[in-house]
């Protein structure tokens, strides 16, 4: 999970979405960002959001990936990140 100053996102490996919800509880959003495979873990930095895709990020590649979107949910990219062998959370450093 991450959290802004309006938003908690959170990881939803069983639908494949990225969901996010106000941080009054408001306004849940299950599927912000679709498309993701077997999301774990969720980084919010410099007007950005990152996960980790355990799974199969671009079906031509087969590769575990790290995605990012805007935090709108706009231009979202699956395999932001491709090559590693295994990815279940993210972190980022400013």
């Amino acid at each position: 999970m991450a959290v802004d100053t309006t938003h908690v996102y959170r990881a939803n490996s069983e639908g494949n979405t990225i969901g996010r919800a106000r941080l009054d509880g408001s306004e849940v959003e299950n599927s912000f960002i679709s498309g993701a495979r077997w999301p774990c873990g969720v980084a919010i930095e410099g007007g950005h959001i990152y996960w980790g895709n355990a799974g199969t990020a671009k079906a031509s590649t087969g590769r575990p990936a790290i995605g990012r979107a805007n935090l709108e949910g706009t231009d979202a990219d699956q395999a932001w990140v491709v090559g590693m062998l295994d990815v279940c959370g993210v972190a980022i450093d400013p």
